[in-house]
């Protein structure tokens, strides 16, 4: 029994561990996402590489697109697993489209984004 459990730990550690491969290519991509479909399509594909500069870029993504793609923000409405992944991504990396993110916020926020829209507040100014 204690080595079925063992093969099942090995086998689960394998399934969610970013090779170097990998990693690679989700620093390759993780920033550059242009909407957010491709934005979720990176995050399938790569969620389980988010960790330092692959988690920056993710970061990177997130604000450009709360910035400039706010007025289709609807996309993550249904998509419970997307919207944990952006809300954990507003973060105090971001640099110039803060301003941009905050102005969208305080102009407009849908109902169903108020945890998103709260976490943009509460950043502090960078």
């Amino acid at each position: 029994m204690k080595y079925l459990a063992f093969v099942f730990l090995i086998i689960s550690f394998n399934a969610f561990s970013c090779t170097q491969e990998e990693a690679m290519a989700a620093e390759e991509v993780a920033a550059y996402a242009k909407s957010w479909e491709a934005l979720e399509n990176t995050f399938i594909k790569y969620e389980h590489c988010d960790d330092g500069s692959i988690a920056a870029g993710f970061s990177e993504s997130v604000s450009n697109l709360l910035a400039y793609k706010w007025d289709e923000l609807a996309y993550l409405k249904n998509k419970p697993e997307l919207y944990k992944f952006v809300l954990s991504h507003i973060d105090e990396t971001w640099g110039m489209q803060y301003d941009d993110v905050l102005k969208n916020v305080k102009r407009s926020c849908p109902n169903f984004a108020n945890s998103i829209c709260q976490a943009v507040i509460n950043l502090p100014a960078t």
